[in-house]
């Protein structure tokens, strides 16, 4: 078995570059966010970009630019980050909770059509663990769509590449996400309408809830080495999953003919939640419980019932895999995976 060693992923120059960055941010120019948002128009293919401080903020300026009246229901997969809870309670909106499948944990078509048919006005599709749903039909349901693609970028369902049906697509950029300014998001559309909409909302915007130079110049960074990052996470995710196929275990996989981007290592425990922390820990491999503060973990039962999601949420285990993973750690993580009890 062979694991390649992966250089530290900010080169010294661009380490320069950041920190020179420190001295124009602290001056207010807003210099370094244009030029990420230029980068990021160019690479995703958007015509309209907004960078804020916060997936949060981020959200909050989607949800107003969908102009939605207060008690709106807006569903949301129940494997959906937390935050956006607090997002859509801010702004008097309801969350309807959508079931997912229980092969890939992506929002469930036919669970959101129901919650459409209850009262849902707008749509939130949070592509968790970098798999895409259907999203073409997700679309079709008549509703407006925010798209998460923050654990899904270079991801694809065969057919759709993930951030193209999202009437505002949205990636945050926080610390352990695929790219990281260490704290922050972007705001894409590729409609005139809905950019127009967005730069009106945005118009008596604070100056602090947009991105801050210093981290835009991370961020662009990051940026400029996405395709290598996401061919190393692929790269570390196939000799994972080669390994966990000797074990009764499984990791959550595309429908069809989909591809999921690697932004950490799902595991879908069989049994003994518990007994794979132990045992992954004895051997010096951190995992981390996958979806501990999601959704459906901290709305009430009667709200949000949702078998599978709920059972997901049981079962979740997150491994380490990033490209800048050493050889020494991906082997042990390698070992375990081969081994779970």
């Amino acid at each position: 078995m062979k694991i390649r060693v992966f250089k530290p992923f900010i080169k010294r120059k661009d380490m320069d570059s950041i920190l020179t960055c420190i001295v124009s941010d602290a001056m207010g120019e807003g210099g370094e966010r244009k030029r990420f948002l230029d980068l990021a128009k160019e690479y995703f293919l958007y015509d309209y970009a907004a960078a804020f401080r916060s997936p949060s903020v981020a959200l909050g300026y989607a949800l107003d630019a969908l102009q939605l009246a207060e008690g709106s229901g807006v569903v949301i997969s129940a494997l959906s980050p937390a935050y956006y809870l607090t997002t859509l309670k801010e702004r008097k909106l309801v969350p309807l909770y959508a079931d997912v499948s229980p092969i890939s944990g992506a929002i469930a078509k036919e669970s959101a059509e129901e919650r459409i048919a209850a009262g849902g006005r707008a749509l939130v599709v949070h592509e968790t663990f970098g798999i895409l749903p259907d999203i073409a039909s997700l679309k079709a349901l008549g509703v407006p769509l925010i798209e998460d693609i923050t654990q899904s970028i270079g991801a694809h369902n065969g057919d759709v590449l993930a951030g193209s049906a999202g009437d505002y697509v949205l990636l945050s950029m926080e610390s352990e996400d695929i790219v990281t300014a260490g704290g922050g998001a972007v705001l894409f559309t590729r409609d005139k309408r809905n950019a127009s909409i967005l730069r009106k909302v945005l118009e008596e915007a604070p100056a602090d809830c947009l991105i801050s130079d210093m981290n835009a110049a991370l961020a662009g960074t990051q940026l400029k080495g996405i395709p290598v990052s996401l061919a190393r996470r692929r790269e570390i995710a196939e000799l994972y999953v080669r390994a966990l196929s000797s074990t009764r275990h499984k990791a959550p996989v595309p429908e069809g003919d989909g591809e999921a981007s690697y932004w950490s290592f799902p595991v879908l425990v069989a049994t003994g939640l518990k007994d794979v922390v132990a045992y992954a820990s004895k051997k010096e491999v951190d995992t981390r419980i996958a979806f501990e503060t999601c959704s459906a973990a901290i709305a009430p039962i009667e709200a949000c019932p949702c078998p599978n999601a709920r059972s997901l949420i049981m079962r979740s285990l997150l491994f380490p895999l990033y490209p800048g993973i050493g050889r020494t750690q991906a082997e042990k993580v390698v070992k375990v995976l081969g081994t779970l009890p």
